[in-house]
């Protein structure tokens, strides 16, 4: 049996009352200010408060760090509460320790229990991608085996992992992550394949150039509505001065 800290008891217990009112505050017909099936994408009202609360509960270790997240996520009375562990992963407080490769164990756990698509994303973007930027030398073999999972929440996560890596994108691994995915149906793992390679594309015209030749490479087997979303969404070419 884990034993919780006075810190990890008081800030879960306060961002779980705070996000239970939140909940009761949007069911008395109050306006929702995001979309989704998940809040932690777009509810500004949920981050104020789990700012608020985060930092003003400080957590000493680790060790405290991680267990917070897992009390949050694991059997959620709310989905807001999944806000908040997304919220306590990702404050800037705790950015150390979220970019070190021992917290890619943490990021499993969550992303195998993930209801949706957008928790698989929150959780790379704020996470894998941070661990991954930061070391990888030991992380890059351990998303490339992500790519290969019998799950297809990791590997979702394998394909979204280098978000917002621009030019320090791997392309490489990029490869690595959806070329095996190509074939498969699941709309979780396919409807990844865009997005990682918009997100690259954006990045400048060397990328852009590469994105189309990656289109151009794989198109017999790409599904043409993935690689007319990728076209509608790279810039223009750079124009020459």
């Amino acid at each position: 049996m884990v034993i919780r800290s006075a810190a990890v008891s008081a800030l879960v217990a306060a961002l779980q009352g705070e996000m239970r009112q939140l909940k009761t505050t949007k069911r008395s017909g109050r306006p929702r200010n995001h979309s989704g099936q998940v809040p932690m994408i777009g509810s500004s009202s949920a981050i104020r408060v789990i700012n608020r609360l985060v930092g003003a509960v400080p957590l000493a270790t680790r060790e405290e760090w991680e267990q917070a997240i897992l009390e949050l996520w694991n059997n959620p009375q709310h989905s807001e509460e999944l806000c908040a562990a997304i919220g306590v992963l990702w404050h800037p407080r705790y950015r150390h320790w979220a970019g070190q490769p021992c917290s890619m164990a943490v990021y499993r756990k969550l992303l195998l229990q993930s209801p949706s698509a957008e928790c698989v994303d929150a959780i790379t973007t704020r996470g894998v991608s941070l661990a991954l930027a930061h070391h990888p030398d030991t992380e890059t073999g351990l998303v490339r085996s992500w790519a290969l999972a019998n799950n297809p929440r990791l590997r979702r996560a394998a394909i979204r992992a280098q978000h917002r890596r621009r030019m320090a994108t791997d392309t490489r691994l990029l490869l690595n992550c959806i070329v095996p995915n190509l074939a498969d149906r699941n709309p979780l793992v396919r409807s990844a394949i865009a997005p990682a390679l918009i997100d690259y594309g954006r990045s400048g015209d060397p990328a852009r150039l590469w994105v189309l030749d990656t289109l151009q490479e794989l198109a017999p087997r790409l599904p043409h509505r993935v690689i007319e979303a990728v076209h509608c969404r790279l810039p223009a070419p750079a124009l020459n001065p």
